[in-house]
């Protein structure tokens, strides 16, 4: 395992992202989106972290670039930086299961740990979702079992959706269940956000 030390952050954000934060960040700008993203796994890195990005249109060399423009060696990181397509990540065998892959990723996590990394940062870009069939109410209820996967799992998760393709009702509810938010490249308590279990009640309530 190699790490990046805090010097290579050069003027980039120092903010630590704590082990188990549930991050949102809700973007309607691609090369804002880029930067930010690179900045969480620059952090991810310099705490010793094992990266693992799962990408849609974001590419890895796309992000792998942005990171080489910060100074760092990226590609000599390979092991410390891993990236999945959504189809593996999150419908590997055509269906969408939210159990199936928040185990999965305990597994990375764990595996991370067993190989002498601090954690696991893990970078989800859910624009999948708009050509897939699943339901609004199976998305909603991946985000807050995530929320409580988090608790248990040593990793760091930042869910990433476009704010040009959600519609906005859409974008409000997932944001209520997220604690914390990514705002021009730093992270902030979410002032929206309601417990998952108090939520999913009156989602379903709406819906009935």
């Amino acid at each position: 395992m190699k790490t990046v030390k805090s010097d290579d952050l050069q003027s980039h954000s120092e903010k630590v992202f704590s082990e188990g934060a549930h991050i949102c960040h809700i973007y309607n700008d691609d090369e804002e989106r880029t930067k930010t993203m690179a900045n969480f796994f620059m952090n991810g890195l310099s705490e010793g972290n094992r990266i693992l990005c799962i990408v849609d249109k974001l590419t890895p060399h796309d992000i792998r670039g942005e990171i080489k423009n910060l100074g760092v060696d990226i590609d000599a990181l390979e092991n410390d930086f891993i990236t999945l397509d959504n189809e593996t990540a999150y419908t590997p065998n055509g269906n969408f299961d939210p159990d199936s892959v928040l185990t999965n990723i305990g597994v990375f996590s764990n595996q991370a740990r067993g190989d002498g990394y601090s954690g696991l940062h893990v970078s989800g870009d859910m624009d999948w979702v708009l050509r897939s069939n699943i339901s609004n109410s199976m998305l909603m209820e991946y985000e807050t079992k995530v929320y409580d996967s988090m608790k248990l799992t040593p990793c760091t998760a930042i869910c990433e959706y476009d704010a040009r393709k959600f519609n906005g009702s859409l974008i409000m509810d997932i944001l209520s269940v997220h604690p914390l938010m990514m705002v021009r490249g730093q992270v902030i308590r979410n002032p929206y956000f309601i417990l998952p279990k108090d939520f999913m009640a009156q989602y379903n309530a709406r819906k009935n």
